[in-house]
């Protein structure tokens, strides 16, 4: 028989092991130190807000933002699998030049969405950037597809940073080595950064101009430090809220909500992301499919400022036509928006709909994202 020590100590184990601590990012005492209240987000302890949010949005529009996105995955391969990597993306990587970069999906067999992701080119590799949470994830369905371990997850060994807004390339000029202006949108540099080597592209998930900056872990608290320094008055800290808001005005999509549910790019409105040129693993599913899609992912403008949530329903009149995927307040419109997957026939600009918002039903009217102008 066990003894009552054994026996509780498998119990602890088994307990511990189904809850498992949020992991943090090596920033993590640096945000507490700054007041930042915090919230889990796919598995990750992650700064929600800072001020306020409204406060840290209007920041990034007008001057600059400075966010720790270490929380997102980083996948390394080497180039000599750039054609199983092709196979698993639907915007090919085959021959990508050194320094650039590539949105792209990857797919199931049946041509729903496994995930979103970045893909850089340097010399000898590429960096896959999924999104949180999805590390093994996507290194399992890329060794499955290999017959061999090919990616390398390195998401604990780098941290990411981003600086988006208007001043960001004056701001992080001042700390880095090597001319910003160079680097085109969607293209990366090997830089220092105060002495650090780093990998600066020009990308971001706000719709402004900006920078995303992977460096090792044990360097992100002193590039952190340094940005906010160099930004003074015109940078601030931003969490998870303005990040959510910033890419909701510009329609982005988030891959908790609107590839939730098993959607295809065609219904999402990223089939600008699928190069069909060349074979991938969903494209036979997709091309059955082009032609019969119910739902179109929308935008909606609420003539009220109740905040529409996921999965609330969207009407015309009493015929029910949808769901909202994300939701929230536009700091720039100063209204309420949302996304929501819309029966096709009642998908287009101007239409006049309702979303049921706990008991009511708030007037909105459709339109195709983005819901500002950059």
């Amino acid at each position: 028989m066990l003894n009552l020590y054994v026996v509780i100590k498998l119990f602890l184990e088994d307990v511990l092991e189904v809850r498992k601590l949020p992991r943090r990012t090596p920033l993590y005492d640096r945000h507490a130190s700054l007041g930042a209240k915090f919230i889990e987000f796919a598995g990750w302890e992650m700064p929600v807000q800072y001020t306020s949010i409204i406060e840290e949005h209007l920041s990034v529009r007008n001057s600059a933002g400075i966010f720790d996105v270490s929380h997102m995955a980083r996948i390394i391969v080497s180039d000599e699998y750039e054609d199983v990597l092709s196979k698993l993306l639907t915007n090919d990587v085959k021959g990508m030049k050194d320094y650039k970069l590539k949105y792209n999906l990857m797919l199931r067999e049946d041509g729903t969405i496994i995930d979103d992701m970045i893909v850089y080119k340097l010399p000898g590799k590429l960096i896959i950037v999924p999104n949180a949470g999805n590390d093994e994830i996507i290194a399992s369905w890329i060794n499955k597809h290999a017959g061999e371990e090919i990616a390398e997850i390195v998401t604990e060994k780098y941290a990411m940073v981003a600086i988006q807004g208007p001043k960001s390339q004056e701001i992080l000029q001042k700390i880095s080595e090597c001319d910003l202006s160079g680097i085109k949108f969607f293209r990366c540099a090997e830089c220092k950064i105060a002495g650090v080597e780093s990998i600066i592209s020009r990308s971001g998930y706000t719709g402004e101009d900006g920078f995303e900056i992977i460096m090792p872990s044990e360097d992100a608290v002193k590039i952190w430090n340094l940005i906010l320094e160099a930004g003074g008055r015109d940078i601030k800290p931003c969490g998870l809220g303005a990040r959510d808001t910033l890419r909701l005005e510009m329609g982005f999509a988030l891959a908790g909500n609107e590839f939730a549910g098993g959607r295809t790019p065609l219904e999402a409105r990223l089939d600008f992301v699928i190069d069909w040129d060349h074979d991938f693993i969903g494209k036979e599913a997709l091309l059955e499919k082009k032609d019969k899609i119910d739902e179109l992912l929308m935008g909606i403008v609420l003539e009220s400022k109740a905040i529409p949530r996921h999965g609330f329903e969207v009407y015309k009149g009493d015929k029910y036509i949808g769901k909202v995927s994300s939701g929230g307040y536009s700091p720039i419109l100063q209204k309420s928006i949302a996304l929501a997957y819309i029966k096709k026939e009642e998908a287009h600009e101007g239409n006049d709909v309702q979303v049921k918002i706990r008991s009511k039903s708030v007037p909105g009217k459709v339109v195709k994202p983005p819901f500002i102008k950059k």
